[in-house]
């Protein structure tokens, strides 16, 4: 009997298993291989996610424990403000400075975790083997096309999904801690960083970077398109976030509204007409140069007698971060599929 000839798909012609065993490559087989192939990269990941947390957690320890941390509470001024008390906790000082940077640097936090996944799946996850040609041996001998990426992303997408939730505890850890941060949750990089959606943002950047691999086959510029595919997605979702969720709104009569709930995100403010019509808060100020004369002639001849305003209160941060994680999530379903289909064209 003659040897079996390899179809296009990589499978024996007259045998639905590949290579014409009797049960082909079974899918963990396929998530070890890509362990294995990729160790090196996995390794420096960890080590790398290791030394963040334990840079992090020392600084946490620091901070919290430091030696004169209670010298000046004898009824002087704050750390800062007196000279002798300055000294008496310097070491303090230190550790708060530290610590304060790490709450109100939220975008490394987002970075780190996005940024990795898209050039990791970018590049040695998909692009190298294509521009290597090593996959050929992968789609002809082992396993099928579609079960090579699928491997992938599933490796791909577990290593990000667990780089961002430990950066998500890390700077939960922060911000629960401190209780005095200049970060608001409404930020860009803390409101990322606070929930599920820096995971949801990372997953999709593993699929950004598959597909980015696909299309060009080439390592940087595999690398580069996914890197710009990501930020084109993180700017226009930081454009349409709070109008994921319905925003509180109120309106009032008189110069003064009522107080809104602290640490609000506004939204959006003007002013209201007697009639009931909402203008924007530079309604009257866009052509008189700023002259207060004009600015409240305007404000008459407009009938203007109030005010409106919308936003967000602390409330909705969690509303906002899983209806944002949904949207996320379901990109990037869109785009795995998308992928999949792109690899029709490339497999032989």
């Amino acid at each position: 009997m003659s040897a079996p000839v390899l179809s296009p798909a990589g499978r024996a012609a007259g045998d639905g298993t590949p290579n014409g065993s009797a049960g082909g490559v079974r899918p963990a087989a396929a998530y070890r291989t890509v362990l294995r192939l990729h160790r090196r990269g996995l390794r420096f990941l960890a080590a790398l996610v290791a030394l963040a947390a334990a840079f992090v957690i020392g600084v946490y320890l620091w901070w919290r424990f430091a030696s004169d941390r209670d010298e000046c509470r004898d009824g002087r001024s704050a750390p800062g403000y007196d000279t002798e008390c300055w000294q008496n906790t310097f070491g303090y000082i230190n550790a708060e400075s530290w610590y304060t940077m790490l709450g109100n640097e939220p975008r490394l936090w987002l970075l780190l975790p996005v940024l990795l996944a898209v050039l990791f799946a970018a590049g040695p996850l998909v692009a190298r083997e294509l521009e290597s040609g090593t996959y050929r041996m992968a789609w002809t001998q082992s396993q099928s096309p579609a079960s090579w990426l699928t491997a992938r992303l599933v490796v791909g997408g577990a290593v990000a999904a667990g780089t961002s939730v430990v950066g998500t505890l890390l700077y939960r850890l922060v911000w629960e801690t401190h209780g005095d941060l200049q970060a608001m949750w409404d930020e860009d990089g803390v409101f990322h960083a606070l929930g599920p959606v820096l995971t949801a943002y990372a997953l999709l950047a593993v699929a950004l970077g598959a597909l980015a691999g696909l299309l060009v086959r080439r390592v940087l510029m595999a690398m580069s398109l996914g890197l710009l595919a990501t930020g084109v997605v993180l700017v226009a979702m930081r454009q349409v976030r709070f109008g994921l969720w319905p925003t509180v709104s109120q309106e009032w009569q008189g110069r003064q509204g009522p107080p809104i709930p602290d640490h609000s995100s506004l939204v959006d403010s003007g002013m209201l007409t007697a009639s009931g019509d909402r203008k924007p808060s530079d309604f009257c100020m866009s052509d008189i140069h700023h002259q207060h004369s004009e600015y409240l002639k305007c404000l008459a001849d407009n009938s203007v007698t109030g005010g409106w305003i919308e936003y967000h209160p602390p409330t909705h941060f969690w509303p906002l971060q899983l209806v944002e994680t949904g949207v996320v999530l379901a990109l990037t379903a869109v785009v795995v599929f998308a992928a999949h289909r792109v690899l029709r064209r490339v497999a032989p």
